[in-house]
């Protein structure tokens, strides 16, 4: 298995950002990405996807598209869009037909930033999402986004000015509030797959020490069968598939190289990886492999249900059924701060034939 290190919801200079999309690319290659997806603001631009390669290094490009309803002030509620066919932005005013639309053409929803600070310093951003406003058959969300975490922390001028040059000091982590809904939702049965976003170009006239952070900081870890190759229509099928089925982990690359995170699960019959899902028959034992020693937590269905302290290699054998998820920890300025957050693997309960057949019945 490979890893694609991808960046996504980044703004090119079509929607507010300063960048055109090959001088993103390039940005991206020269900071050693595989992937990054461009998110512009009801926009879906078309025919500018592609690869670059600099020093033996191949970067590729996708365009995808922030979908909301520009009609509404203070607007909300934000879906990132990815391998749409067509323009969606005209259905913005009601996120569940867009959701709808996505799914009749097997695209990808996300929220966007859900939950995060409504206004700071460092700019404006939408009011967060409520329960009731979220579409059904999303196909995930964004836990975690370089500028929203930013902000979150810009409560006046004086420390918005020292964080566009320190911008390391405003880490604190995944959003609460949004890993708090994904885990409420894992727990009830749903399956969704948690993202990392930057948020470059969503300050324009941010400076380039800042605009480097923003592309670096945070990544998205796609675990895909091979490497890219020359094949556009292959290679983006690969990763969008990747992102829908869930075979990622969001890293924190900025504090420490995350390549070579594992987290695996066996099954008496069967293995499953990150996204997968396994069946439960006696017990379910969990693998976790880690790039440096860390503290590495294990979860339930948002519960804490294992803590290791400074160690590589955790093993684990569970006989309950739920989502399990895995956090990796760092000392950073003697605060233990997210390293690694990975998306679930989906322990489901044994059915026995004669009952599943009676269930299938029945409903």
């Amino acid at each position: 298995m490979q890893e694609l290190r991808t960046v996504l919801h980044l703004y090119s200079q079509y929607t507010g950002g300063t960048a055109s999309h090959a001088d993103l690319l390039a940005r991206a290659c020269a900071a050693d990405l595989d992937v990054i997806i461009t998110t512009d603001r009801n926009l879906l631009v078309s025919g500018l996807d592609g690869y670059t390669q600099e020093n033996n290094k191949t970067c590729l490009l996708l365009t995808a598209e922030e979908v909301f309803d520009r009609t509404i002030q203070p607007a909300r509620g934000r879906l990132l869009v990815m391998d749409a066919k067509t323009e969606l932005a005209p259905y913005a005013a009601k996120p569940q037909q867009v959701v709808k639309k996505t799914a009749e053409n097997d695209s990808l929803t996300f929220l966007s930033h859900p939950f995060a600070v409504s206004q700071t310093a460092l700019g404006e951003l939408l009011p967060p999402w409520t329960a009731e406003d979220i579409p059904a058959g999303i196909s995930g969300l964004e836990v975690w986004n370089s500028l929203s975490e930013l902000q979150g922390k810009a409560s006046h001028r004086f420390l918005a000015s020292l964080l566009s040059w320190f911008p390391r000091l405003a880490r604190r982590g995944p959003c609460p509030q949004a890993c708090q809904y994904w885990d409420a939702q894992l727990a009830a049965g749903e399956k969704l797959t948690a993202i990392a976003g930057s948020g470059l170009g969503g300050l324009p006239h941010a400076r380039p020490r800042l605009q480097h952070y923003l592309l670096t900081n945070l990544s998205n870890h796609l675990i895909v069968p091979r490497p890219l190759s020359d094949n556009l229509d292959e290679d983006r099928r690969m990763v969008f598939d990747a992102l829908r089925q869930g075979h990622t982990y969001i890293a924190c690359d900025d504090l420490a190289p995350a390549e070579g995170f594992r987290f695996t699960a066996k099954g008496r019959d069967e293995k499953a990886a990150i996204g997968d899902t396994v069946i439960l028959k006696d017990s379910v034992t969990f693998q976790i492999r880690l790039p440096q020693a860390a503290t590495c937590l294990l979860y339930r269905d948002g519960e804490l249900i294992q803590k290791w302290e400074d160690t590589e290699i955790c093993v684990l054998n569970s006989t309950q059924p739920g989502a399990y998820r895995v956090e990796a920890l760092l000392t950073w300025l003697d605060q233990d701060v997210t390293w690694i957050l990975s998306n679930p693997i989906y322990v489901r309960p044994y059915i026995p034939p004669p009952l599943r057949d009676q269930l299938y019945e029945t409903y």
